[in-house]
């Protein structure tokens, strides 16, 4: 917090942190130049859903555990009798 008290200080009133990769800071960047930190937080907030985040993992040693919880609840409409 020493930080952000040491920023807003120095004279800011406002303070935008989106904590990211540095692959995906262009993004913010390109946003946040000139602009409020409204009008950022609006920008991004419309943006968010045309941006894609891939994963990767490298091992699917729990996939079978994970998709068993999430469909537990579906599991128990369904009959196999």
């Amino acid at each position: 917090m020493d930080l952000w008290d040491h920023i807003l200080n120095d004279g800011y009133d406002e303070i935008v942190y989106i904590p990211m990769s540095s692959s995906l800071s262009g993004s913010c960047h390109n946003a946040a130049q000139g602009k409020s930190a409204r009008e950022i937080k609006e920008y991004l907030e419309t943006v968010a859903y045309q941006s894609s985040i891939y994963l990767t993992v490298s091992s699917l040693k729990y996939l079978k555990k994970v998709v068993a919880s999430l469909l537990q609840p579906q599991l128990s409409l369904i009959s196999f009798t």
